[in-house]
């Protein structure tokens, strides 16, 4: 709900109010947008393989989408680079030695759906294990504390050698740390942790969060100034906004301890959360 308040406070600011409905696709927003009750659309958290944007652009309402949909050349739009911040986060830990690094992802269910940041991250992960020539694992897991203590303990029995962490996950977060703590593993000691979360999710954990803070606030801006524009002139060009945010160093990530012994791993555990099959990253 951060993202949607700023949005709100950041229409707020130029005269308009937002409403808020779950789905592109139901009966309130079709009856709002038929009814001529709104003067635009934003929407969120947009799929790859998701039609609504079209069946909105063919309602010839102005709109903004946040994230980017397969067909995104006449829409504009706001989204994040996943796929840098991913890179980014296997980068920052192959510097410091870590060899061997775990990627918690979103839930499969939006993996599956086709969330942009839960595929763009996965690719950039995949891309840099691979580049870099270190082994990486990729699994999903459920956006809770407690899918995070599972998500843990599964990964660790599976790869007992791992000493990193990469995460876009942010209702996991807390079990991660949880999850560490009762396996006895020490952050940064024995695992560093490494991710995506809007600044007040990094800073709430001790250690906080090494990550690319989201930047919330501007995402909300930037969306809601690209559709008061298209409101005051129908027919301004398309304009795309990709931010890639950079890390931002804190207590999470630190250098690689003397390798733990390893054992094979077990493929096709799932992570232990019930959401998802482990994947191979390389």
């Amino acid at each position: 709900m951060e993202l949607t308040s700023m949005i709100a406070q950041a229409a707020a600011a130029m005269d308009y109010d937002l409403v808020l409905t779950p789905e592109t696709g139901d009966s309130r927003i079709e009856r709002l947008i038929h009814g001529r009750r709104v003067d635009g659309v934003i929407v969120l958290d947009v799929c790859r393989e998701d039609d609504s944007v079209d069946r909105l652009r063919a309602t010839r309402i102005p709109l903004v989408a946040m994230g980017r949909p397969a067909d995104s050349d006449a829409v504009s739009l706001v989204d994040i680079d996943y796929a840098h911040i991913a890179r980014s986060c296997v980068q920052h830990l192959f510097e410091r030695g870590h060899r061997e690094i775990l990627f918690m992802n979103k839930s499969q269910r939006v993996l599956r759906l086709g969330f942009g940041p839960a595929r763009d991250a996965l690719g950039g992960f995949r891309k840099a294990v691979e580049q870099l020539g270190i082994q990486g694992w990729a699994s999903c897991c459920d956006h809770t504390d407690q899918a995070g203590e599972r998500w843990v303990a599964g990964a660790l029995a599976d790869r007992p050698g791992a000493t990193g962490i990469v995460t876009i996950n942010e209702g996991a977060l807390p079990g991660i740390y949880r999850g560490l703590a009762a396996a006895g593993r020490s952050v940064p000691g024995d695992v560093s942790i490494v991710g995506a979360a809007s600044a007040r999710w990094a800073s709430a954990p001790s250690p906080q969060l090494t990550a690319a803070d989201l930047p919330v606030e501007r995402q909300a801006q930037e969306v809601v100034t690209m559709l008061v524009e298209r409101l005051r002139d129908p027919a301004a060009p398309v304009r795309q906004l990709v931010l890639a945010p950079s890390l931002v160093l804190r207590g999470s990530s630190g250098p690689a301890p003397a390798r733990h012994t390893a054992r094979p791993g077990r493929e096709g555990r799932g992570g232990g959360t019930g959401s998802g099959t482990s994947l191979p990253a390389g």
